[in-house]
């Protein structure tokens, strides 16, 4: 079903402007696709999701190992408020599967002796040129991904993540992640 509305989504993404050249570029994501995107040393952005939860921002993949189709990571986040925010952290893994049938999947799960049942990651589209990826969660809704040199360099996948969520998603990705001395000034919840 992606296939036939793949040029319609880079269409308005363009703003109605006809850009075939990057038709070639945006496809159905594969399993290669997938190996690509987590095949990296540097840390892995939850920048933006259809669905917040838990007051939680800033929220990274940190890569361990990658064995037998397991991505082991460990997962940090940001919780609370201005004033009171904590960091957080956790051990991870995924299952990395080849679905020949749709897209390649992630079925993200916690260590531990009772972990709660899997998300489930299904990758949508990966921008190879912008180190950015768009999933599909099972916590609901889409979710954009982008390795940390490209937080503001991912203008076509954000773009077309925009489209997808139709302009309707929580940004987890702030510029005070990076920079705790960042001055915020403006809107409060983007600081």
């Amino acid at each position: 079903m992606f296939v036939l509305i793949l040029p319609f989504l880079v269409h308005l993404a363009y703003g109605g402007s006809s850009q075939p050249e990057l038709l070639s570029n945006l496809t159905n994501a594969t399993w290669r696709d997938l190996l690509d995107f987590l095949r990296t040393r540097e840390q892995i952005w939850l920048k933006a999701q259809k669905i917040h939860l838990q007051d939680t921002d800033c929220t990274v993949w940190i890569h361990f190992s990658t064995h037998n189709n397991t991505y082991e990571f460990q997962e940090m986040s940001r919780r609370g408020g201005l004033g009171s925010r904590k960091k957080s952290a956790f051990n991870k893994f995924a299952k990395l599967k080849n679905n020949t049938q749709q897209q390649p999947v992630m079925e993200i799960s916690y260590h531990g002796p009772k972990p709660p049942p899997p998300v489930v990651l299904t990758l949508i589209f990966w921008i190879p040129n912008e180190k950015c990826s768009i999933f599909n969660s099972t916590k609901g809704g889409y979710e954009q991904r982008v390795w940390k040199s490209h937080l503001e360099n991912s203008t076509l996948c954000d773009k077309i993540y925009n489209v997808l969520t139709r302009g309707s998603s929580i940004l987890i990705y702030k510029p005070s992640c990076l920079n705790p001395n960042y001055l915020c000034v403006g809107v409060p919840t983007y600081c």
